[in-house]
C-alpha cells in the first residue's frame, strides 16, 4: 500500500530516526520528515502538514508532551504516536490527554512496530482518495489498546510488548 502523504519523525537521537525511517519506506511512505526536537517538530509539522507525527517523549529544548499540546493548537486533528524509552504512568496519561492516539516503546521489536505502522497506515492515514477520520482509528486491542477507553475512565500501562494496553478500573 502506498501512502500519498508524508510522516514526520520526531527523536533527538538520530539512529531512532533511522530505523523508524527504514520501517517506513519498507511500507511505502513516500516522504519521511524528521525533526531532533519539539521546537523543530511544531516548525516541520506546521510547514508541511504531515498525515502521521511519531514523537519521542523525553528531547531537548522542548519536550515531546509540550510539543504535542503545541502541535493540538496547530491542528486539533494531528496525529501523533509518542515513542519512549521509559514511560510512566503519568506520561501516558498527559499525552493521551492531549490527544496521543498511542504510545510505542523503543524496545519493542522491529516486527511488532512494523505491524503498528502497517496498520496505521493502512487503517488510520491519508490512502489513495480516501481522507483520514478520527472513526478510522479503531484498532483491534491486542496490538495498541483503545486510547479512547483510556479517556473514558480506564487505567493505561504499556503492556509487555510495548504497546499501549488499557485496562477498566477495578
Amino acid at each position: 500500500m502506498k501512502l500519498r502523504s508524508a510522516i514526520l519523525i520526531v527523536d533527538d537521537e538520530p539512529h531512532i530516526r533511522k530505523f523508524l525511517g527504514m520501517i517506513l519506506k519498507e511500507l511505502g511512505t513516500p516522504t519521511i520528515l524528521e525533526a531532533g526536537n519539539g521546537i523543530e517538530a511544531v516548525a516541520t509539522y506546521a510547514q508541511h502538514r504531515p498525515a502521521l507525527v511519531l514523537m519521542d517523549i523525553n528531547m531537548p529544548q522542548m519536550d515531546g508532551l509540550h510539543a504535542l499540546g503545541e502541535l493540538q493548537r496547530l491542528d486539533p486533528d494531528v496525529r501523533v504516536v509518542m515513542l519512549t524509552s521509559v514511560a510512566t504512568r503519568r506520561a501516558v496519561e498527559e499525552a493521551i490527554d492531549l490527544g496521543a492516539l498511542s504510545f510505542v516503546r523503543k524496545d519493542t521489536s522491529r516486527q511488532k512496530i512494523t505491524a503498528l505502522l502497517a496498520e496505521i497506515i493502512r487503517d488510520g492515514v491519508e490512502t489513495a482518495d480516501a481522507p483520514f477520520t478520527k472513526d478510522a482509528w479503531r484498532r483491534d486491542e491486542a496490538i495498541t489498546g483503545e486510547v479512547s477507553a483510556a479517556k473514558a475512565g480506564s487505567s493505561p500501562s504499556l503492556g509487555a510488548n510495548g504497546l499501549l494496553a488499557v485496562s477498566p478500573h477495578a
